[in-house]
């Protein structure tokens, strides 16, 4: 079927939002639900009779009973594009049952439909992307004005389910859902692992977006509890994805240490998304700070060395002795493969320790800089002017300034 370069645009655009785009006809709409009202052994088309009253030069956006999202709409070659299903929220647990007792799925039967919930995609402000369903139709329609935006809204009730005994639907589709979770789940670790691996956390965040709880199997009845160990499973895993990176386990260890804390002291499954995006983003930016995997081994043990070693003596003899290789060979080697000396190296690699301490900690200046392996606080200060253009204490001032405000904004 023949589709427009505008079209396969907008559909990369939907696709990176993690939500199904699907081109079908106005006389069928089978499958379209990913399988829901078959499993339920319902029989009705997915979008009821709305595609079926269909017009030209209107976007379609559905809420439907069961809590799914639909967008669809004509192409000028007469098919239909459908967009989703997606929650414009997760759905809670005791929603989940609500709506299963409606359907009449059994209790044992439950996890199933969990399972179904779990595979949609949560778009909880859907205006960007119709920002670019806005663009492409004024391209394909001719103007803001040529088309129009109509929303369909179902109503969740008893009525609107029809009973039927579906039993047996339910026992067929439970091990093709549970393949197909566990197939999105795996393939949902790699990509972020890939992610990680590379220090890319722009795709890390996309990939968080959407971003469902429910998606993950209940192996608890404590919903935080069953959260809180998937947490620690993420964290392991974009730990290892760091490590092949090529960031060292000194730095991975400090930082998977620290997360493993802020996961036990979750009080709130509501706090899990923003967690597991830190998670991410943090993992991501040590690759990109201490990655070595573009160096000679020589390099990387020095950078290693002077990693572990910022508060001591890292002149050069020190280092050489310590990886044992020449020091004018280590020197020529060391400039060639990161373009910096080695002392302007150590120089920022202490500057950047220093303004973290100068904003996380009270210590006194004198105390950060031998904690930076610098006992003169007067050659300390002057270094941090020159590559901060500011003095540490003008620095901590300045920084605590800009956190008071945005913490009260």
């Amino acid at each position: 079927m023949q589709q427009s370069k505008e079209f396969i645009f907008l559909k990369k655009i939907l696709e990176k939002c993690r939500v199904r785009v699907t081109i079908t006809n106005a006389e069928s709409s089978e499958e379209l639900d990913l399988g829901l009202r078959k499993m339920l052994g319902i029989d009705q088309r997915v979008l009821d009779d709305e595609l079926a009253r269909m017009s030209h030069k209107i976007i379609y956006r559905l809420a439907d009973i069961f809590y799914c999202r639909y967008i669809f709409f004509y192409l000028p070659n007469e098919s239909v594009a459908v967009v989703g299903p997606y929650l414009a929220e997760e759905l809670t647990y005791e929603q989940l049952l609500e709506l299963a007792e409606l359907c009449s799925v059994p209790a044992d039967k439950v996890g199933v439909f969990e399972k179904y919930y779990g595979s949609l995609p949560i778009v909880s402000d859907d205006s960007p992307l119709f920002v670019g369903l806005h663009t492409f139709a004024e391209e394909m329609w001719g103007g803001a004005d040529s088309y129009r935006v109509v929303d369909i809204n179902r109503e969740l009730s008893a009525e609107a389910v029809p009973f039927f005994d579906h039993t047996e639907s339910l026992e067929k589709e439970e091990t093709k859902w549970k393949i197909q979770n566990l197939e999105q789940r795996y393939a949902y670790e790699n990509q972020l692992m890939q992610a990680v691996e590379m220090g890319n956390s722009h795709l890390a965040e996309q990939l968080m977006q959407g971003f469902s709880a429910m998606a993950f199997e209940r192996r608890l009845s404590d919903p935080l509890r069953n959260l809180k160990n998937y947490c620690i499973i993420m964290n392991t895993l974009m730990r290892k994805a760091a490590e092949r990176g090529g960031v060292h386990p000194l730095y991975i260890d400090r930082l998977s240490s620290d997360f493993a804390k802020r996961i036990e002291a979750m009080s709130s499954i509501n706090a899990v998304p923003a967690l597991m995006e830190d998670i991410f983003s943090s993992y991501c930016r040590y690759v990109r700070q201490h990655s070595t995997s573009r160096y000679s081994p020589p390099i990387q043990r020095a950078v290693l060395h002077i990693g572990a070693s910022l508060n001591g003596d890292l002149s050069l003899k020190t280092i050489a002795d310590a990886i044992n290789i020449n020091g004018s060979y280590l020197s020529d080697l060391f400039k060639k493969e990161t373009g910096q000396t080695i002392t302007d190296y150590i120089a920022q690699k202490r500057i950047k320790r220093a303004t973290r301490l100068l904003t996380t900690t009270k210590l006194q200046v004198q105390t950060i800089a031998q904690h930076c392996g610098m006992s003169d606080v007067n050659y300390f200060s002057k270094l941090f002017k020159k590559y901060t253009q500011k003095t540490p204490n003008q620095y901590r001032k300045e920084m605590n300034g800009r956190l008071f405000q945005e913490k009260h904004n």
